[in-house]
């Protein structure tokens, strides 16, 4: 089931942070971390479908995003009076919003403050299908669109790629892998988050079993060493503190 919020709730609110004292004029991130998904709806018969995800491996025809609705929701939060900035920061499904190039340029023209933080978690195919992810192919034609607006705007923007080291079937080879992609491109991972095993999630699943869905074995870096290694892959080590 995809529920959004109406424009006129999200309109409501915007009108009485202007009562807030100290309240900046600024709106970030409206949509959460599924901004662009925003508007979204499903016309397919949820007594039949038997998809896991609408989104993975590939995105389902019964998907209708309303993306440019979503932008036009931006819009009229801007002209909105004591409206000084509205930025969308983070929250992008970027294999969404290839569907539509017209709306990664307009985000990137009049929405983008600098920064936009993304998730491709990987570069490794295995390790991504591992994690329900899309091609890490998309992740590089996001990048070249992004990066293609901002020159015919004129303006200095980047992306920042969100990934995570140690998740289950990830080997120190694959993170090897991912860090030639960011030395490749002169790029020091700056988000990398180390895996946790967390409740009621199908990694911590394949963390603890030792396989994936299907019952294929799958590595697990399960010691300290191996997790700090896998980390440090990315992001080095830090020296440890000088005795005095």
């Amino acid at each position: 089931r995809l529920r959004s919020r109406s424009a006129e709730s999200i309109l409501r609110e915007v009108r009485a942070l202007q009562a807030c004292p100290g309240w900046s004029g600024s709106i970030s991130d409206v949509g959460g971390p599924t901004a662009n998904l925003w508007g979204a709806r499903c016309t397919a018969d949820p007594a039949r479908c038997t998809r896991a995800s609408c989104l993975f491996p590939r995105l389902c025809p019964q998907l209708k995003t309303a993306q440019k609705d979503y932008l036009a929701l931006l819009r009229r939060l801007a002209r909105e009076s004591g409206v000084k900035h509205v930025r969308v920061a983070s929250g992008i499904r970027f294999d969404v919003a290839l569907a539509e190039p017209e709306f990664v340029a307009g985000l990137t023209r009049d929405f983008v403050g600098g920064q936009l933080k993304l998730a491709p978690e990987h570069s490794v195919p295995r390790v991504l299908e591992l994690m329900r992810k899309t091609d890490f192919g998309l992740f590089d034609r996001f990048l070249k669109l992004f990066a293609e607006t901002n020159r015919e705007c004129g303006r200095e923007q980047y992306v920042i790629p969100y990934v995570m080291s140690a998740f289950p079937g990830c080997t120190i080879a694959d993170m090897r892998s991912l860090g030639e992609w960011f030395r490749q491109r002169g790029w020091n991972p700056r988000q990398v988050q180390c895996f946790i095993p967390t409740p009621g999630t199908v990694a911590t699943a394949m963390f603890h079993a030792g396989c994936d869905p299907e019952g294929r074995p799958i590595h697990v870096a399960r010691t300290d060493r191996e997790r700090e290694d896998q980390h440090a892959a990315l992001v080095g080590r830090r020296s440890p503190p000088q005795k005095r």
